[in-house]
């Protein structure tokens, strides 16, 4: 399991399967059979106290220290930061009809940003 109180277990309907996250600063992916099996292990460098799923996309949004840190649900990869808090953020929403996150800080302050969106592939004209 993890090494650090465990701040969040969710349920992620894009990729069925179980997602905790530690102030240990780890994020596992437990297979959709229970907590026994973990599958797949990220690390956020940094401890984690909140975890959202994207509800668009599954992506996994975590408060990690005072930034806010996208992982795509299918590469695992840290494909969107999001800085500007100057302490713990506390909790994260995701806003989908705005395409935005909102969260709040021990800062005193609430923010909103731009939430990740992929990019479709491009077509060559010819």
């Amino acid at each position: 399991g993890h090494g650090g109180d465990v701040v969040a277990c969710k349920w992620n309907p894009f990729i069925n399967k179980w997602i905790t996250a530690a102030e240990d600063g780890i994020i596992r992916i437990w297979s959709s059979t229970g907590l026994s099996n973990c599958e797949q292990v990220l690390s956020a460098h940094g401890s984690i106290y909140s975890l959202i799923i994207d509800k668009l996309n599954g992506n996994l949004i975590a408060a990690v220290q005072n930034t806010i840190k996208v992982f795509d649900i299918e590469s695992y990869c840290v494909v969107q930061v999001n800085v500007g808090h100057n302490d713990v953020i506390k909790d994260i929403i995701h806003v989908p009809s705005r395409n935005q996150y909102v969260s709040c800080s021990w800062d005193q302050t609430v923010r909103v940003w731009k939430a990740w969106m992929k990019k479709s592939p491009r077509t060559l004209n010819r």
